[in-house]
């Protein structure tokens, strides 16, 4: 039950963070309206709570050995891929991909 209501308040943050993000981040579009931002939400929830700690499990020694630097790169890389899996969000450019990564994992890491 802890695990769903905290996936379903991830989802809502994660909407709201998308929302943001295309308001004010040039080059970060997202098509649709809220019920898009949701699936956005929720995709990106499934990401951060699943995916993300697999991910940083396998690469733990290379994180240990930049000295967290790496968390950086996965977080980029994740971001990516929910890029690729959602056709209602478009990054465009390599700034904006890292700028929205630090945005969402800072806003993640509240919750």
């Amino acid at each position: 039950m802890k695990f769903i209501l905290k996936f379903a308040v991830k989802t809502v943050l994660n909407g709201v963070v998308l929302y943001l993000l295309h308001s004010y981040l040039a080059g970060f579009i997202v098509r649709g309206d809220y019920v898009s931002l949701l699936i956005g939400g929720a995709v990106l929830a499934f990401i951060g709570m699943v995916v993300r700690p697999i991910v940083r499990l396998v690469t733990a020694p290379i994180v240990w050995l930049t000295l967290g630097l790496f968390n950086l790169v996965i977080n980029v890389g994740l971001l990516y891929v929910a890029d690729q899996i959602l056709p209602q969000v478009e990054i465009h450019g390599y700034l904006t991909l890292l700028l929205a990564s630090i945005i969402i994992s800072l806003v993640n890491s509240l919750f």
